[in-house]
């Protein structure tokens, strides 16, 4: 069967839109809570036309600008997280260009739209050659920034996996052979700890996806 774990990850990507349907997905993605061996998601919108919005901004966005029609005075961004005036008006000045708010004059802004998710779902999955029980804990560690997460194991070991561990945990397990990869149940979507965290990751696989395209054509 399979010799390294990184051997599970071609058949696991192959096979995600026969799973779970059309998805986008990218290998090694790094957080701030972990490295998946795969992420992957169903794109709600098209978002080529701008790119993707750092951690700052999304928090600032998500958590405080998220009354529409609400004005706000550049001194109460300042308040909230940011105490550097130069780096308050880079942030309104992105937000400005992609038309979440607008300026009024120069201190105040209005809040012409909320941030709207660009993926209905954030999928984690850590792959195992063997060792189920450190990739149940790796998933489970996943969950802060995952609407859901999966183990994958190595078809040879599916046995060696407890369920009743992962049905306890919410944690889906899909099986990898040399030939197909097959979901054997189904992982509990639940809401991550950190929605900003979420919403931050998939920017960023949207920004993965949008440069490899780009890069194809070429």
């Amino acid at each position: 069967m399979f010799q390294l774990e990184k051997e599970m990850i071609p058949v696991l990507k192959r096979d995600l839109s026969r799973i779970f349907g059309a998805v986008h997905a990218a290998e090694e993605f790094v957080s701030g809570n972990g490295r998946p061996d795969l992420v992957f998601a169903r794109f709600t919108s098209e978002t080529s036309s701008r790119g993707a919005l750092d951690y700052e901004t999304l928090h600032l966005l998500v958590r405080h600008l998220n009354k529409e029609g609400r004005v706000y005075h550049v001194d109460e961004v300042l308040g909230i997280d940011l105490q550097n005036r130069k780096r308050v008006h880079g942030i309104l000045d992105v937000l400005s260009n992609y038309g979440f708010v607008e300026y009024q004059d120069d201190t105040h802004f209005i809040v012409r739209r909320k941030y709207q998710p660009v993926a209905d779902e954030f999928v984690s999955i850590e792959a195992k050659l063997s060792d189920w029980k450190s990739g149940v804990s790796q998933a489970i560690r996943y969950k802060s920034f995952s609407n859901s997460t999966y183990l994958a194991i190595s078809e040879e070991y599916l046995d060696r996996v407890d369920r009743q561990t992962l049905r306890a945990s919410g944690v889906g397990l899909i099986s990898v052979s040399r030939e197909n990869a097959s979901l054997i149940l189904k992982a509990r979507t639940s809401k991550p700890k950190s929605m900003v965290s979420n919403y931050y990751l998939t920017e960023r696989l949207v920004d993965t996806v949008n440069s490899s395209r780009a890069s194809a054509i070429v």
